[in-house]
C-alpha cells in the first residue's frame, strides 16, 4: 500500500483516499456544530486510512479526535490522540500537519495549567513554522502564546506575541485570524484596565466576525465584553446583556458552558448587590451543573465565593467546608487570586469563632500572597511602561530614519539634476564655441543662456540649504520631545517609588511588630498609610489624565452652562477643608454669567486651582473667585492671600521638568501634576491659563476664553 506523497496507482487505493479526503473536509465543517455526528466520520476516516496505510488520513483522523476530546474537556484523551498524530506527522508531508498538531498540544496544556509545557510546545510550533514558512499557523501560535501570557498576567510578553501575530496576519491579509487577534487584544487591554482600548478591539472583532463566515467566536467576544463592563465599569446591566448575547450566539457545543458562566456571573452580581437569596440561587445552580467538574478554575472560584456567602450569613459549618475546599483547589491550580480571597475569608471566619490565633495565621498567609500580587502587578505595570517607552522610541527612530532617507533621496535627485545640467552646459559650451567661430552675434545669446542656467543652479542650491535647515529644526524638536518624555518617566518612577517605599516600610513594621506597638502608634501609622495611599492614588489619576491628554484621547465637548452654578458645585467639595483651615471663600461673579466650553474640563481646572489655593493659604486667609473682561477675552480667576510663588519660578510652573514642588501651609503633600494637567485641559478647551503672584502675599490664576 502507498502513503501520502507516494500514492498507489491501484484504483481501490485511489478511491479510498479520495473518500477519506472528502470525509476530512466534511468533518472539519461540522465538528464544532455537531460534534457527535463528526465522531462517526472520524472513525470511518481512521478505518479507511489504516486499511490503505494512508498516512495523511491517519494524521488528520487522530488530530480531529484530539480536537473533539479537547472540546469535551478531556485533556488526557486529547493529548493521547495528538501524540499518535504527531508520530505519523513526523514522516508525512506536508510539514503543516506537524505544525498543526504541535500547536494543538500547546492549547491542551493550557487547560491543565501546565505553564511550562504550554510555552514549550507553542515555541516549538513557532520555530517549526518559521523554518518551513507556514505563516498562518505561525501567526496562530504567536496568538495562542500571547493569550496564554495574558491569562498569566504577563502583559509585556502577551503584547509582544500578539503584535507579532497581527503583523503576520496583516501581511498575508488573513481577515479570519484577525478576528482572534482583535479579541485577544481586547482581553489584554481589559486586564490592563484600559476600557476604551479594550472596547475598540472587542467591537472590531465582532465587526470582522460578522463579515467572515468561516469564523464564529462571537460568544467568546461577548463574554469578554461582559467581563469588561462587570469588572472595569461595574455596569451590571451592560455586563448581563453581553453575557446573554454570548448564550444566544454560542455554537452548539459551547452553549451549555456559556450558560453556566452566565449563571455564575449573575451570582457574583447579586453578591455585589447584597441580594443574598438570588446569590445563593445562582451559585447553587452552577454548583449542581455536571459541566462544572470539567472547569476546575471556575469550581475553585465558585467554592471560595460560596464560602464567602455562608460567612456573610454566619453559617460557619458550610463556610468552613467551602472555603477549605476552594482554597485547596485554588492552591493545586496555582490561582493566587482565589487563594488570597479564601485566606482572607478564613481569617474572618476564625475571628468570628474567637480563634484569634488561627485568624492571625490565615491573615499572615493572606498578606504574603496579597503583597506578592501587588508587587507583581506593580512590576508588570512598570514593565508595560518600559515596553510602551520602547515602542515610542522605535516610532521616533523609524520616523527619523524615514526623514533621513527622504533627505538622501532628495540629495541624490539633486545631484543627478546637477550632473544633467552640467552635461547640458558642456554641450551648450561646445555649441557655443562652434557657433562663436562662425557668428560672433550668437555669442551674446549663448552667454545669456549660460547665465540663466547658473541662476537655476544657484536657486537649487539655496532650496537645498533651506530644506537641510528645516530638517535640522525638525530633528531638534524630536530630540526635545524625546528628552521631555524621558524626563516624564524619570519623574514618574521617582514620585511613585517614594510613596511605595514608605507604604512598604510602614506595612513591614506593622506586620513584624504588631503585638508590641501601642494602639495610638498603630492608629498614627495607619493614618500615615492612608494619607500616603491617597496622595499616590491622586498622582496616578493625574498622570493617567495627563497621558490621555498627551495622546489626544480627551476631546473638548462644548456646551452652554451657568458659571456660578458650576463653580458652586466644585467649591462644595472643599467645605470641610475651608472650615478646617478657617479660610473665607468669596465668589464675586455675576449670577447670569454664561460660558460655552466643556463643563467637565472647566470644573476640573477650577477644582485643581481651588485645591492649590487652600493648600498654600494659611489659616484665616481668603480665597476669591471673580471674573475679568476685556474687549477680546473673559477670564475666571482664583486668587488667594497665601504664601505666593517666587518670581523666578512662575514661568516654569506649567512645565513637566519644573522642580518647584513644596508642601502646603499645614505640610500638605503635593503631586506636582495639578497645574500641568490644568494647563493641558485649558489648551484642549482653547483657553489660556496664566499665573501672577507676589511672594508671601498671594497668587492669582486666571482661565481666559476668547469672546468670539
Amino acid at each position: 500500500m502507498g502513503s501520502f506523497g507516494q500514492p498507489d496507482t491501484n484504483a481501490s487505493y485511489q478511491s479510498d483516499t479520495m473518500r477519506v479526503n472528502r470525509y476530512i473536509e466534511h468533518c472539519g465543517k461540522i465538528l464544532f456544530f455537531y460534534p457527535d455526528s463528526s465522531l462517526k466520520y472520524m472513525d470511518t476516516i481512521l478505518q479507511l486510512s489504516k486499511k490503505t496505510n494512508y498516512q495523511y488520513g491517519l494524521v488528520k483522523a487522530y488530530n480531529l479526535k484530539g480536537i473533539l476530546s479537547y472540546m469535551n474537556k478531556e485533556p488526557d484523551e486529547a493529548l493521547k490522540n495528538y501524540r499518535i498524530a504527531l508520530e505519523y506527522a513526523e514522516t508525512t508531508e506536508p510539514p503543516r500537519l506537524k505544525a498543526l498538531v504541535l500547536g494543538n498540544m500547546g492549547l491542551v496544556f493550557k487547560t491543565t495549567y501546565q505553564h511550562d509545557s504550554v510555552v514549550t510546545y507553542l515555541n516549538k510550533t513557532i520555530q517549526y513554522c518559521a523554518i518551513h514558512d507556514i505563516p498562518d499557523i505561525l501567526s496562530k501560535a504567536y496568538l495562542d502564546l500571547g493569550t496564554h501570557y495574558s491569562n498569566r498576567g504577563n502583559y509585556v510578553e502577551a503584547a509582544q506575541n500578539l503584535m507579532k501575530s497581527r503583523e503576520i496576519m496583516t501581511s498575508v491579509n488573513d481577515s479570519m485570524q484577525l478576528v482572534y487577534v482583535y479579541n485577544s487584544f481586547g482581553y489584554l487591554y481589559m486586564k490592563l484596565n484600559k476600557f476604551d482600548e479594550a472596547l475598540y478591539n472587542l467591537k472590531k472583532a465582532i465587526e470582522i466576525d460578522q463579515l467572515v463566515q468561516k469564523v464564529n467566536i462571537l460568544a467568546n467576544t461577548y463574554i469578554n465584553l461582559g467581563e469588561l463592563y462587570f469588572h472595569t465599569k461595574k455596569d451590571y446591566d451592560s455586563a448581563l446583556y453581553y453575557y446573554e448575547r454570548a448564550v444566544v450566539t454560542a455554537i452548539p457545543h459551547e452553549k451549555d458552558q456559556i450558560q453556566m458562566v452566565l449563571s455564575f456571573t449573575k451570582g457574583n452580581i447579586f453578591a455585589e448587590k447584597k441580594e443574598l437569596d438570588s446569590t445563593f440561587l445562582y451559585y447553587q445552580k452552577v454548583l449542581s451543573d455536571p459541566l462544572l467538574e470539567k472547569y476546575p478554575d471556575r469550581e475553585a472560584g465558585l467554592r471560595v465565593n460560596m464560602g464567602g456567602y455562608y460567612l456573610y450569613i454566619k453559617d460557619v459549618k458550610n463556610a468552613r467546608h467551602f472555603l477549605d475546599s476552594g482554597y485547596k483547589l485554588s492552591d493545586s491550580l496555582g490561582i493566587m487570586v482565589f487563594k488570597k480571597n479564601a485566606l482572607m475569608a478564613l481569617s474572618e471566619l476564625d475571628s468570628l469563632l474567637g480563634n484569634f490565633k488561627g485568624s492571625l495565621a490565615y491573615y499572615k498567609q493572606y498578606k504574603i500572597i496579597s503583597d506578592s500580587l501587588v508587587l507583581a502587578e506593580a512590576r508588570n505595570q512598570m514593565a508595560v511602561l518600559e515596553f510602551e517607552k520602547d515602542l515610542a522610541q522605535q516610532k521616533y527612530d523609524n520616523h527619523l530614519l524615514m526623514e533621513q532617507n527622504s533627505l538622501k533621496s532628495k540629495q541624490i535627485l539633486n545631484q543627478r539634476n546637477l550632473i544633467y545640467l552640467s552635461l547640458l552646459a558642456s554641450v551648450l559650451l561646445v555649441v557655443f564655441i562652434y557657433l562663436l567661430y562662425y557668428n560672433r552675434g550668437r555669442i551674446k545669446k549663448l552667454n545669456m543662456e549660460l547665465s540663466v542656467k547658473h541662476h537655476d543652479l544657484t536657486t537649487i542650491n539655496e532650496e537645498l540649504q533651506v530644506t537641510n535647515e528645516t530638517l535640522n529644526t525638525q530633528q531638534d524638536q524630536l530630540k526635545a520631545l524625546n528628552n521631555s518624555k524621558d524626563k516624564f518617566f524619570s519623574i514618574l518612577g521617582h514620585d511613585l517609588k517614594s510613596p511605595f517605599n514608605s507604604l512598604l516600610g510602614l506595612l513591614d513594621l506593622l506586620v513584624q511588630q504588631w503585638d508590641i506597638i501601642e494602639d495610638n502608634e498603630k492608629r498614627e501609622m495607619i493614618q500615615s498609610l492612608y494619607t500616603s495611599s491617597e496622595i499616590t492614588y491622586q498622582l496616578l489619576e493625574e498622570i493617567l489624565s495627563w497621558g490621555k491628554a498627551q495622546q489626544g484621547l480627551i476631546k473638548c465637548q462644548p456646551a452652554n452652562f451657568n458659571v456660578v452654578q458650576k463653580i458652586r458645585l466644585v467649591t462644595d467639595l472643599f467645605k470641610s477643608q475651608l472650615k478646617e483651615k478657617n479660610q473665607r471663600l468669596l465668589i464675586e461673579l455675576s449670577p447670569e454669567m454664561q460660558l460655552n466650553t466643556d463643563p467637565r474640563l472647566f470644573s476640573q481646572v477650577i477644582q485643581n486651582l481651588m485645591n492649590n489655593s487652600i493648600k498654600y493659604t494659611p489659616h484665616g486667609g481668603t480665597i476669591t473667585i471673580d471674573s475679568k473682561s476685556t474687549s477680546e477675552e473673559i477670564s475666571v480667576c482664583v486668587s488667594d492671600t497665601g504664601i505666593g510663588i517666587p518670581e523666578d519660578k512662575i514661568s516654569q510652573l506649567f512645565n513637566l521638568d519644573c522642580d518647584f514642588n513644596r508642601p502646603g501651609t499645614d505640610n500638605e503633600k503635593s503631586t506636582g501634576m495639578g497645574l500641568i494637567l490644568s494647563k493641558e485641559f485649558a489648551e484642549i478647551m482653547g483657553a489660556r491659563l496664566t499665573a501672577t503672584s507676589i511672594d508671601e502675599k498671594g497668587s492669582s490664576f486666571c482661565l481666559s476664553f476668547r469672546k468670539k
